[in-house]
């Protein structure tokens, strides 16, 4: 079988999730291929930052967050203030994985924890190409 090389782009993605190693080690995986990235931890900052530049062309949300929003809801309030903006929702909780039913109808991709690095890039452009 042959594996094709991960394509990436140079858009700008806003990685949010509150584990700091995971979060780190996304954002370098997608600025190695090319993306313009920006993280930050939690959705209050998430709606802040897309407030302040509603120039991104993706979110990529932990669904389980800390705090009075979880991810998906962080979506919903994204795709309010930026219509166009791509959503995709990642978990490590199989749970939220097998209840994939109840996502909100603004997030077409979730990415199950853990993924390796050339999914990340391959579901990362196929939810921007769509």
């Amino acid at each position: 079988m042959q594996v094709r090389e991960a394509k990436g782009g140079n858009e700008r993605i806003l990685v949010v999730d509150d584990d700091d190693g995971m979060r780190r080690t996304v954002v370098k995986q997608l600025a190695a291929l090319g993306y313009h990235v920006f993280d930050v931890s939690d959705a209050a900052a998430a709606i802040a930052l897309l407030r302040r530049d509603p120039d991104f062309d993706l979110l990529l949300t932990d669904i389980v967050m800390p705090g009075s929003k979880s991810g998906a809801e962080l979506a919903r309030d994204a795709r309010a203030l930026i219509p166009g903006l791509k959503i995709l929702l990642t978990t490590g909780f199989q749970e939220v994985q097998t209840n994939i039913g109840n996502l909100p109808d603004h997030a077409p991709r979730l990415l199950g924890k853990p993924y390796r690095a050339n999914e990340l890039a391959r579901v990362v452009r196929e939810v921007l190409d769509t």
